[in-house]
């Protein structure tokens, strides 16, 4: 109900607006709020071609699209504590100036800083390779159940494939390794399936796992590289920006930069 509230997704727009006004390479077309009503929203017209023509350009234009989407992303969340959760084709414009133009924010989720700073201990976890450490914060943020009856070794198997992308310094996205980020977290049978049992999608957070999905899937048909575990290093760690989009990003924010 709330996503057809268009007084709602006006003033959640407006919000991300003055967080990107004149930001390097994200833009969000302006509300006229005047002309808005619960049942119309009235916004600029932004110029672009589809997010899905980005798979006829070269390769390194579209690893620079996949970036800016992802920092977008998951920058929000971490440096923000806001999430957009509909990662749709259909959402993103890729304007003439090599802004992405991103539209539609009738699902924007705000988080707690206790929520995103669970989240951050749980990476961390993750770039120590410390396994037991993990486990105990995927407990505590909620994702996997207290007292399961499995082994560590045994859940990480089956649960870092929702990670897979910061696992490494570097690493491309298949359709393939999409593919298998969404069957281990729908699989119903096997061990997969009796792990998934227990494991929770903590209240709130259901969008993070829709987003992470749904971004893997674009990302793959693009067969996107770039280095996903340094740019959320930046976000858990407070690195320096690890790319040039990161550098841009940081001299033209308002505030803290994704």
């Amino acid at each position: 109900r709330e996503e057809l509230d268009y007084e709602r997704e006006a003033a959640n727009q407006a919000r991300f607006g003055e967080l990107y006004r004149g930001h390097a390479f994200v833009r969000i077309p302006d509300v006229y709020g005047d002309l808005t009503t619960k049942r119309v929203l009235v916004q600029e017209f932004i110029e672009g071609e589809p997010f899905s023509s980005a798979v006829l350009r070269e390769q390194r234009i579209r690893d620079d699209i996949a970036e800016k989407v992802f920092r977008f992303a998951f920058g929000n969340f971490y440096r923000h504590r806001l999430f957009n959760g509909d990662p749709h084709p259909g959402n993103y414009l890729l304007c003439n100036d090599g802004r992405v133009a991103f539209l539609d924010f009738g699902c924007v989720v705000a988080f707690e800083e206790q929520t995103v700073e669970r989240f951050r201990a749980l990476i961390r976890t993750l770039f120590d390779g410390d396994l037991e450490a993990w486990r105990s914060a995927a407990e505590e943020v909620g994702i996997l159940q207290r007292g399961a009856p499995f082994r560590t070794e045994t859940l990480y198997e089956h649960m870092h494939w929702f990670w897979k992308p910061i696992l490494s310094d570097e690493v491309i996205f298949t359709r393939e390794l999409a593919a298998e980020m969404v069957r281990r977290n729908t699989q119903t049978t096997g061990e997969g399936g009796t792990i998934n049992r227990h494991l929770n999608i903590p209240p709130g957070t259901v969008f993070l796992t829709r987003i992470n999905f749904g971004l893997a899937g674009m990302f793959g048909a693009l067969e996107a590289r770039g280095p996903w575990r340094q740019i959320i290093g930046e976000y858990v760690y407070g690195w320096e920006p690890q790319t040039e989009l990161g550098r841009a990003s940081a001299a033209t924010s308002v505030g803290l930069s994704v």
